[in-house]
């Protein structure tokens, strides 16, 4: 089926529309139609330190994004898969007729795991070894010359200290793959990022305004202490049925703050 979705940037303004083709994986079967679906992302603290790094040796940082990424995504060739035509794309005379897939596509539960994996052979191909604490970190040493790269899904950043091979590392990726070059980093994971020099400022403000207006506090007074001094909680009086009736989206909010 198709899919669409309005895309913002990391402060919450609308950049552009986004239509997919998704296959329904939910109708997918364990051993039969996939076996792994593990696929990992960069953390948060790699990211800081990579940052870190950015900033103690003034370094660049270049920023881009692989279009429609999972598409790259290679099949197990032991693995067959297939689906209906795509909605008003049916080829007249071929009704009832499916399609096999020759590579991974939205929707599919290995479809993050073979991108990865596809991403991570070529990286290896172009001599860059995996950091074996984090395996979304990619080193490439020539000599004197250091270059780091980070992975976090279709999100890809570059530094290091020598301009030529980051240069010549984003050329290897535009040849292998459709991307989108984005420039000096400034904006990931919905952190805004500033670069100067040796200083490196990370904010969240278009994600907490964000929250603000998902949860109805955009309008809330911030207090020190949010909870009175000596405060006992005491079980609740209402029944299961009642506080289910309240519908407060607790676990989403914490869940949430966990990105800050």
């Amino acid at each position: 089926k198709w899919l669409w979705r309005n895309k913002f940037d990391a402060v919450g303004r609308f950049t552009k529309y986004k239509a997919r083709l998704v296959i329904k994986g939910f109708l997918q079967r364990y051993g039969l139609d996939y076996l792994e679906i593990f696929a990992p992302v960069l953390r948060y603290n790699t990211l800081r330190l990579v940052l870190f790094l950015v900033a103690c040796n003034s370094w660049k940082i270049r920023q881009m994004d692989v279009k429609t990424a999972f598409l790259n995504g290679s099949l197990d060739d032991d693995t067959e898969i297939y689906m209906a035509q795509p909605p008003n794309y049916v080829v007249p005379g071929t009704e009832g007729q499916v399609c096999k897939l020759q590579k991974a596509i939205y929707g599919l539960k290995q479809a993050p795991r073979c991108w990865y994996l596809t991403l991570h052979q070529f990286l290896v191909g172009i001599s860059f070894e995996r950091c074996v604490k984090e395996v979304c970190l990619y080193i490439k040493r020539v000599g004197e010359s250091m270059v780091l790269l980070t992975v976090y899904v279709d999100d890809i950043t570059i530094t290091g200290n020598n301009n030529d091979d980051i240069e010549k590392a984003c050329d290897e990726l535009k040849k292998r793959f459709e991307m989108t070059d984005l420039g000096q980093l400034k904006s990931i994971l919905g952190i805004q990022v500033d670069v100067k020099g040796h200083v490196v400022t990370m904010s969240q403000q278009g994600y907490v305004e964000v929250l603000l207006d998902k949860f109805n506090m955009v309008d809330s007074n911030p207090v020190s202490t949010p909870e009175v001094i000596g405060q006992v909680l005491k079980p609740s009086k209402l029944n299961p049925s009642q506080v289910k009736a309240l519908n407060l989206p607790y676990r989403e909010l914490v869940g949430s703050l966990q990105y800050l």
